[in-house]
């Protein structure tokens, strides 16, 4: 599963679309909103950004301190102390949360299904084959949720006898005509119809949804939207579909036989072993899993699609999308048997399934999933042109796929131990832009995850294996899939590269087709190492929290002291052990590595060197999740800058010398990092530099050249952002960003132009009201806005219809700011709020709960929104609406 936090690599999301002014009543909570309903915004203030640099490591919790020189010329090492967090699992002890006990083996499934669009309802016919696990068993239950079951029947040979049941909704409870032992075969037959719109709708920030089953357009009124069906099991939403051990420690074999029209295509897990043309004008469709799998992995999609096919080796690939979007398909999915052959060969097991199909649906419920050998992906990676401009879906398509070893092959035995899928397809990402783009690349994605969980942390710290955990849906957050990636990169630095990947491919045979928990990981690791991997597992794994470590250093002719404290809160978090490599940079060029294992509050190193080093890096190589704070002096972040190879070190200096650009050197320094091999140093550089006025005149030109000919988009995206086009020169600039090829170029400049506000900015909105491209589209909206013209109001609505995902929020949000000064609007605005608030979708309720806030001063409104968040039955979207809204 990936969460709907994805983004595509490397894609800048534009700057805040701010809300209108605030009301009488109205507690403002602003676009966090999402961060908790899609987990798609950084977490920096509440705010979308505009820069692809994830916050520094310190900056997450608590700005690190400048350097401050001592008379003596030592580094005063005070700083800021990390808010103390009482974690979750401390505050309130949950339940232990136990793998589910299995009283049968389930063995095979096979569903009959049809579907009936007009009541968004799918009959179907499932045989389940099953035998005792162990104990003699005299009857059966089965999660069925929002069934209508006609009949249960035991097959004998040819022979069929119906069985008596009781059915509570969300169980199927089935009386066995005699007892059953370990070894006999029980053959059902249940006869029912699924009907997920009459379930009770949950989900979590990371899958919004589990109804299971879900019809899209199922009427066909939306002309710009097809008419689809697919699926979505995890956690245990495949029993709102069909009858079955919803449970990921167990596993079966698949067939399932679907009946469709003519017109639509079919997808499934394994094999199309064969089709038949129906007499009625249908067309049946039987797919077949013969290796046995959870079932939350089961899936099925149905609509209109164009399929690209492809191979590895002898297995066959295929793509599907949407017909419009034919042409694009091998820029989203064509490094896919490169992927196949790399991770194949790296972790050394072969991709294990006997195909692999990706399909993309519209309004998935989250970001992917992994279904076994058939991976389903959201409507984002649907672009054109964008893909083209050196973005792409690598991170996700990598993730989803990863998974099929680690997840599908191997699976864990209960939530609680959700790491051991997510943290794994985490980390091959992580691989994945290693193996493709180098070590920087590696650095970057992984200072991002740590971003991620750190940001998560300042309001939750929990062990990433949570026996105890409230719901099975929380593990779905960073801590699973940030924390957990960047862990098991550590481990790979710790026991070496030879021996990690070794260990991962006795922990696949030895556990393939199996359930496992975090000890069949540690053990295989302990195995081929030799180690005790207790503490590893231990403290990362099994505990809360990370390290916050204070470091300081002094030389003294040729004798250097190494000074570390770890300064976390130990009654919650552990003391790390830590082993890490310390550099020092010599004066004649050379550089000596110590290896030393931090492992207690304080403690102290002392070396003799040929002479006074001019910089010690400690964790050179970038391994530590947590926050480290080495002050130095302003000469040796320099030298840092020109000299450290790892991309962490060179961000962490510019970081730290921005606040003293007055600096002649500093600003020389500054200014040679817009040369930096690796564009998120270069960007960084530039934001900060466009920031301080007399450093922007000086790099002005440099800047300006940049804009046109840096490789990176990103770069040439961070200038234009930045210019202003009252100036002639930098009008030039934008002028020529506008028609860049890039169109996050593009939309960057044309950002800057509308930000500048003035005739010239609603000039430029109105000649972007036909664009096709939903970032631009929200900045004409917020441009117009402003001036609240009754003119724009189909233009608004219209727009906002054409919204997706994220930007359906954004969209009815400044609907409330444009309302708010179309005075003449507001009573038909209001209406339309009041009815998106309503509405099925969680992100558009939320959206015009706050629009509606802004306009809680007009007679009624206030009235609306009490009886609109009195109404709210999803626990999620009840949250914010209670802190929008307090009693």
């Amino acid at each position: 599963m990936t969460k709907l936090a994805q983004q595509p690599q490397d894609h800048n999301t534009n700057k805040a679309l701010q809300s209108g002014n605030n009301s009488r009543t109205f507690s403002w909570i602003g676009l966090c909103l999402l961060t908790y309903m899609a987990g798609q915004l950084t977490l920096t203030g509440c705010k979308r950004t505009n820069s692809s640099n994830p916050v520094s490591t310190a900056e997450v919790q608590n700005e690190r301190p400048q350097p401050v020189v001592s008379a003596e010329g030592q580094p005063d090492t005070s700083a800021a102390p990390e808010a103390k967090i009482i974690p979750k699992w401390a505050a309130k002890k949950y339940s232990y949360k136990p793998s589910r006990t299995l009283h049968w083996d389930l063995q095979h499934t096979k569903i009959d299904i049809r579907f009936d669009w007009a009541k968004r309802e799918a009959p179907a016919i499932a045989t389940l084959r099953l035998s005792p696990w162990f104990y003699p068993q005299d009857s059966l239950t089965l999660d069925a949720v929002g069934f209508d079951v006609r009949s249960v029947k035991t097959i004998l040979g040819k022979k069929k006898r119906k069985l008596k049941f009781s059915y509570d909704s969300t169980q199927l409870h089935i009386a066995l005509d005699s007892t059953y032992r370990k070894g006999q075969i029980l053959t059902l037959e249940i006869d029912y119809t699924a009907r997920p719109e009459t379930v009770k709708e949950g989900g979590s920030a990371a899958i919004t949804s589990d109804k299971g089953l879900y019809f899209i357009n199922a009427d066909g009124k939306d002309p710009d939207k097809p008419k689809q069906i697919w699926t979505q099991g995890e956690t245990q939403a495949s029993s709102h579909w069909f009858p079955t051990i919803d449970s990921p420690n167990e596993r079966c074999t698949q067939e399932m036989v679907i009946t469709v029209d003519t017109a639509y295509n079919t997808l499934s897990n394994g094999l199309l072993s064969y089709s038949t043309l129906n007499r009625d004008g249908t067309r049946t469709d039987t797919w077949e899993m013969k290796q046995p799998h959870a079932p939350y992995l089961f899936m099925m999609a149905i609509g209109k699609f164009v399929i690209t096919k492809d191979k590895w080796r002898n297995k066959p690939l295929s793509y599907y999308v949407e017909p419009k979007y034919a042409a694009k398909t091998k820029n989203i999915f064509g490094r896919t048997p490169q992927m196949l052959e790399f991770f194949s060969k790296k972790l050394g097991v072969d991709y294990p399934w006997p195909k692999y199909d990706q399909v993309i649906v519209r309004e998935f419920v989250s970001g992917a999933m992994e279904n076994t050998s058939a991976s389903l992906f959201m409507e984002a990676l649907q672009v054109d042109d964008k893909v083209a401009d050196g973005e792409n879906w690598d991170d996700i398509v990598a993730h989803e796929l990863f998974h099929q070893w680690f997840g599908d092959l191997v699976t864990t035995e209960s939530w609680p131990n959700l790491p051991l899928n997510e943290s794994f397809a985490t980390f091959g990402e992580l691989l994945w832009d290693e193996h493709t783009k180098g070590q920087d690349a590696l650095d970057y994605t992984r200072l991002k995850k740590l971003s991620e969980y750190l940001g998560e942390a300042q309001t939750k710290q929990e062990p990433l294996i949570r026996y105890h955990v409230r719901d099975r849906e929380d593990m779905f957050d960073s801590h699973s899939y940030a924390k957990g990636g960047l862990i098991l990169q550590m481990l790979r630095t710790v026991v070496g590269e030879e021996a990690f990947f070794a260990s991962l491919k006795l922990y696949l045979t030895r556990n393939q087709y199996k359930s496992v928990e975090i000890h069949d990981l540690r053990l295989a690791f302990e195995e081929v190492t030799g180690q005790d991997l207790h503490w590893f597992f231990d403290q990362w794994f099994m505990s809360a929290g990370h390290p916050r470590v204070a470091i300081q250093h002094y030389a003294k002719g040729n004798t250097v002291v190494l000074q570390v404290t770890q300064e976390q809160d130990t009654l919650y978090t552990p003391v790390y052990r830590l082993p890490l490599d310390v550099e020092l940079f010599m004066p004649d060029g050379t550089k000596l590595t110590k290896h030393i294992v931090v492992d207690k509050r304080d403690q102290e190193w002392t070396w003799d060197v040929p002479a006074e080093p001019k910089l010690i890096l400690f964790d050179a190589q970038n391994t530590t999740i947590g926050i480290l704070n080495h002050l130095k002096t302003k000469k040796e972040f320099i030298f840092q800058l020109a000299n450290a190879k790892r991309l962490i070190h060179r961000i962490d200096a510019v970081r730290q010398l921005r606040n003293d650009l007055a600096d002649a050197e500093v600003q020389t320094a500054m200014l040679s990092a817009l040369k930096d091999p690796f564009y998120a140093v270069r960007e960084l550089a530039i934001g900060y530099i466009m920031q301080d006025s007399l450093t922007r005149i000086k790099a002005l030109p440099t800047l300006l050249a940049m804009a046109k000919d840096d490789p990176s988009t990103n770069v040439r995206a961070e200038i234009l952002s930045r210019l202003k086009p009252a100036n002639a020169i930098e009008k030039q600039a934008l002028d020529a960003g506008v028609k860049d090829s890039s169109p996050r170029v593009r939309s960057h400049a044309i950002q800057a132009m509308l930000e500048a506000g003035g005739p010239a900015a609603e000039t430029l909105a109105q000649s972007l009201k036909t664009s096709a491209d939903q970032d631009i589209l929200l900045l004409v909206m917020q441009t117009l806005s402003e001036k609240g013209d009754p003119a724009e109001y189909d233009f608004m609505i219209n727009t906002v219809t054409k919204m997706t995902g994220q930007n359906q929020y954004y969209a009815i949000n400044t609907l409330g700011k444009y309302f708010l000064r179309c005075t003449t609007c507001q009573t038909k605005g209001i209406e339309y709020l009041t009815n998106a608030a309503k509405g099925p979708n969680a992100l558009a309720r939320l959206g015009a709960f706050q629009a509606l806030g802004m306009l809680d001063e007009q007679p009624g409104v206030h009235e609306t929104l009490i009886e609109i968040k009195k109404n709210e039955t999803d626990p999620r979207v009840k949250e914010y609406f209670d802190l929008m809204l307090p009693e």
